[in-house]
Protein backbone atom coordinates (compact mmCIF):
# COMPACT_ATOMS: atom_id res chain seq x y z
CA UNK A 1 0.00 0.00 0.00
CA UNK A 2 1.47 3.41 -0.98
CA UNK A 3 2.58 5.70 1.83
CA UNK A 4 0.38 8.69 2.63
CA UNK A 5 1.56 12.29 2.83
CA UNK A 6 3.16 13.27 6.15
CA UNK A 7 1.44 16.66 6.08
CA UNK A 8 -2.12 16.27 4.82
CA UNK A 9 -2.46 12.58 5.82
CA UNK A 10 -4.80 11.95 2.90
CA UNK A 11 -3.08 12.04 -0.51
CA UNK A 12 -0.48 9.52 -1.66
CA UNK A 13 3.13 10.52 -1.02
CA UNK A 14 5.12 11.25 -4.19
CA UNK A 15 8.27 12.90 -2.81
CA UNK A 16 10.53 11.45 -0.13
CA UNK A 17 12.70 13.89 1.86
CA UNK A 18 14.76 11.72 4.26
CA UNK A 19 16.64 14.65 5.85
CA UNK A 20 13.32 16.18 6.92
CA UNK A 21 11.68 12.81 7.66
CA UNK A 22 8.86 13.73 5.29
CA UNK A 23 6.95 11.96 2.56
CA UNK A 24 4.88 14.52 0.70
CA UNK A 25 2.13 14.55 -1.89
CA UNK A 26 2.50 16.89 -4.87
CA UNK A 27 0.51 19.73 -3.29
CA UNK A 28 2.28 19.56 0.07
CA UNK A 29 5.69 19.39 -1.63
CA UNK A 30 4.83 22.54 -3.57
CA UNK A 31 3.85 24.28 -0.33
CA UNK A 32 7.02 23.01 1.40
CA UNK A 33 9.20 24.26 -1.46
CA UNK A 34 7.64 27.71 -1.84
CA UNK A 35 7.37 28.26 1.93
CA UNK A 36 11.10 27.67 2.27
CA UNK A 37 11.77 30.26 -0.43
CA UNK A 38 9.48 32.70 1.38
CA UNK A 39 11.19 32.12 4.74
CA UNK A 40 14.65 32.43 3.19
CA UNK A 41 13.79 35.76 1.56
CA UNK A 42 12.21 37.08 4.76
CA UNK A 43 14.89 35.76 7.16
CA UNK A 44 17.72 37.37 5.18
CA UNK A 45 15.67 40.45 4.18
CA UNK A 46 16.51 39.87 0.52
CA UNK A 47 14.03 42.37 -0.85
CA UNK A 48 11.20 44.65 0.23
CA UNK A 49 7.58 44.33 -0.77
CA UNK A 50 7.86 47.42 -3.00
CA UNK A 51 11.11 46.36 -4.71
CA UNK A 52 11.32 45.61 -8.42
CA UNK A 53 13.27 42.34 -8.43
CA UNK A 54 15.29 41.03 -11.37
CA UNK A 55 15.54 37.24 -11.64
CA UNK A 56 18.42 35.78 -13.67
CA UNK A 57 16.82 33.02 -15.77
CA UNK A 58 19.04 30.88 -17.99
CA UNK A 59 16.40 28.33 -18.96
CA UNK A 60 17.86 25.65 -16.69
CA UNK A 61 16.11 23.86 -13.85
CA UNK A 62 17.41 26.03 -10.99
CA UNK A 63 16.60 29.42 -12.48
CA UNK A 64 13.24 28.27 -13.86
CA UNK A 65 12.29 26.83 -10.47
CA UNK A 66 13.48 30.07 -8.84
CA UNK A 67 11.27 32.32 -10.95
CA UNK A 68 8.23 30.09 -10.59
CA UNK A 69 8.82 29.59 -6.85
CA UNK A 70 9.27 33.31 -6.19
CA UNK A 71 6.08 34.11 -8.07
CA UNK A 72 4.21 31.48 -6.03
CA UNK A 73 5.71 32.68 -2.73
CA UNK A 74 5.24 36.41 -3.43
CA UNK A 75 2.35 36.77 -5.91
CA UNK A 76 2.03 40.52 -5.32
CA UNK A 77 5.73 41.30 -5.85
CA UNK A 78 7.08 42.74 -9.10
CA UNK A 79 9.54 40.39 -10.80
CA UNK A 80 11.42 40.87 -14.07
CA UNK A 81 12.98 37.85 -15.79
CA UNK A 82 16.48 38.60 -17.13
CA UNK A 83 17.85 36.31 -19.84
CA UNK A 84 21.18 36.28 -21.71
CA UNK A 85 21.05 34.61 -25.14
CA UNK A 86 24.58 33.22 -25.52
CA UNK A 87 24.19 32.18 -29.17
CA UNK A 88 25.19 28.55 -28.57
CA UNK A 89 23.86 26.56 -31.52
CA UNK A 90 21.36 23.87 -30.60
CA UNK A 91 21.12 25.12 -27.02
CA UNK A 92 20.50 28.83 -26.62
CA UNK A 93 17.43 28.92 -28.84
CA UNK A 94 15.80 26.19 -26.75
CA UNK A 95 16.68 28.00 -23.50
CA UNK A 96 15.20 31.25 -24.76
CA UNK A 97 12.05 29.51 -25.97
CA UNK A 98 11.47 27.90 -22.56
CA UNK A 99 12.09 31.17 -20.72
CA UNK A 100 9.61 32.96 -22.99
CA UNK A 101 7.01 30.24 -22.34
CA UNK A 102 7.46 30.52 -18.58
CA UNK A 103 7.24 34.31 -18.39
CA UNK A 104 4.11 34.25 -20.55
CA UNK A 105 2.55 31.67 -18.23
CA UNK A 106 3.48 33.68 -15.12
CA UNK A 107 2.70 37.07 -16.70
CA UNK A 108 6.18 38.36 -15.87
CA UNK A 109 8.14 40.99 -17.79
CA UNK A 110 11.19 39.73 -19.74
CA UNK A 111 14.44 41.54 -20.60
CA UNK A 112 16.79 39.75 -23.02
CA UNK A 113 20.41 40.47 -23.94
CA UNK A 114 21.21 38.84 -27.29
CA UNK A 115 24.99 38.50 -27.37
CA UNK A 116 25.26 38.07 -31.15
CA UNK A 117 22.88 40.89 -32.00
CA UNK A 118 24.15 43.43 -29.48
CA UNK A 119 27.89 42.71 -29.36
CA UNK A 120 28.50 40.84 -32.61
CA UNK A 121 29.79 37.55 -31.20
CA UNK A 122 28.55 34.42 -29.48
CA UNK A 123 30.02 31.94 -27.00
CA UNK A 124 30.55 29.55 -29.94
CA UNK A 125 33.13 32.00 -31.31
CA UNK A 126 35.41 31.36 -28.33
CA UNK A 127 36.52 28.02 -29.81
CA UNK A 128 38.76 30.03 -32.17
CA UNK A 129 40.39 32.13 -29.44
CA UNK A 130 42.92 31.72 -26.63
CA UNK A 131 39.99 31.00 -24.32
CA UNK A 132 38.86 27.88 -26.20
CA UNK A 133 39.94 25.66 -23.27
CA UNK A 134 38.41 28.01 -20.70
CA UNK A 135 35.07 28.68 -22.34
CA UNK A 136 33.08 28.00 -19.16
CA UNK A 137 35.12 30.54 -17.19
CA UNK A 138 34.80 33.19 -19.90
CA UNK A 139 31.08 32.46 -20.28
CA UNK A 140 30.50 32.84 -16.54
CA UNK A 141 32.29 36.18 -16.44
CA UNK A 142 30.32 37.46 -19.43
CA UNK A 143 26.99 36.35 -17.97
CA UNK A 144 27.65 37.96 -14.60
CA UNK A 145 28.40 41.27 -16.30
CA UNK A 146 25.45 41.09 -18.67
CA UNK A 147 22.96 40.20 -15.95
CA UNK A 148 24.08 43.37 -14.20
CA UNK A 149 23.56 45.27 -17.47
CA UNK A 150 20.07 43.79 -17.81
CA UNK A 151 19.26 44.64 -14.19
CA UNK A 152 20.18 48.24 -14.96
CA UNK A 153 17.99 48.31 -18.05
CA UNK A 154 15.08 46.85 -16.10
CA UNK A 155 15.65 49.35 -13.27
CA UNK A 156 15.76 46.66 -10.59
CA UNK A 157 17.33 47.20 -7.16
CA UNK A 158 17.77 43.48 -6.49
CA UNK A 159 19.07 40.63 -8.67
CA UNK A 160 18.06 37.10 -7.63
CA UNK A 161 20.14 34.16 -8.87
CA UNK A 162 19.49 30.42 -8.83
CA UNK A 163 22.45 29.35 -6.70
CA UNK A 164 21.23 26.35 -4.69
CA UNK A 165 22.49 24.70 -1.50
CA UNK A 166 24.73 22.26 -3.41
CA UNK A 167 26.30 25.09 -5.43
CA UNK A 168 27.09 27.18 -2.37
CA UNK A 169 28.53 24.31 -0.31
CA UNK A 170 30.70 23.18 -3.23
CA UNK A 171 32.02 26.70 -3.88
CA UNK A 172 32.51 27.30 -0.17
CA UNK A 173 34.70 24.21 0.26
CA UNK A 174 36.64 24.91 -2.93
CA UNK A 175 37.37 28.51 -1.94
CA UNK A 176 38.21 27.53 1.63
CA UNK A 177 40.77 24.88 0.68
CA UNK A 178 42.25 27.19 -1.97
CA UNK A 179 42.39 30.04 0.58
CA UNK A 180 40.37 32.24 -1.73
CA UNK A 181 38.92 34.41 1.01
CA UNK A 182 37.59 37.20 -1.21
CA UNK A 183 35.41 34.77 -3.17
CA UNK A 184 34.35 32.99 0.01
CA UNK A 185 32.79 36.21 1.30
CA UNK A 186 30.75 36.54 -1.90
CA UNK A 187 28.80 33.38 -1.07
CA UNK A 188 26.62 35.23 1.44
CA UNK A 189 22.83 35.01 0.96
CA UNK A 190 22.78 38.77 0.31
CA UNK A 191 25.71 40.46 -1.41
CA UNK A 192 25.74 44.23 -1.14
CA UNK A 193 26.76 46.26 -4.22
CA UNK A 194 30.40 47.29 -4.49
CA UNK A 195 29.73 50.31 -6.69
CA UNK A 196 26.92 52.86 -7.01
CA UNK A 197 24.10 51.80 -9.35
CA UNK A 198 24.89 48.11 -8.91
CA UNK A 199 22.26 45.72 -7.58
CA UNK A 200 21.98 43.70 -4.40
CA UNK A 201 22.65 40.04 -5.33
CA UNK A 202 20.46 37.56 -3.47
CA UNK A 203 20.22 33.75 -3.38
CA UNK A 204 16.65 32.67 -2.49
CA UNK A 205 17.54 29.00 -3.15
CA UNK A 206 20.54 28.96 -0.81
CA UNK A 207 18.73 26.51 1.51
CA UNK A 208 17.25 24.40 -1.28
CA UNK A 209 19.03 21.20 -2.45
CA UNK A 210 19.60 20.87 -6.18
CA UNK A 211 17.54 17.70 -6.54
CA UNK A 212 14.48 19.45 -5.13
CA UNK A 213 14.72 22.06 -7.88
CA UNK A 214 14.70 19.17 -10.35
CA UNK A 215 11.69 17.59 -8.63
CA UNK A 216 9.87 20.92 -8.68
CA UNK A 217 10.48 21.51 -12.39
CA UNK A 218 9.51 17.96 -13.30
CA UNK A 219 6.39 17.86 -11.15
CA UNK A 220 5.04 21.37 -11.70
CA UNK A 221 4.48 23.33 -14.87
CA UNK A 222 7.68 22.55 -16.79
CA UNK A 223 8.50 20.13 -19.59
CA UNK A 224 10.83 17.26 -18.70
CA UNK A 225 13.22 18.16 -21.49
CA UNK A 226 13.96 21.50 -19.87
CA UNK A 227 14.68 20.10 -16.43
CA UNK A 228 16.78 17.19 -17.67
CA UNK A 229 18.93 18.81 -20.31
CA UNK A 230 19.31 22.48 -19.39
CA UNK A 231 21.53 23.06 -16.40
Amino acid sequence: MPATCSRCRSAAAEVNLPYAKLRLCARCFKDFYTNRIRRTVEDFKMFRSDDRVGVAVSGGKDSMALLHGLKEAFPAAEFVALHVDLGIRGYSEHCREKVEELVEMLDVELEVFDLQRELGFSIDDFKDTLYRRKVCSACGTIKRHLFEVLAGRAKTRVLATGHNLDDVVSMMLNNFFNRNWSQLVRLKPVLEPLMPNQTFKVKPLIKTPEDENLLYTLRFRFEKRTARTLI
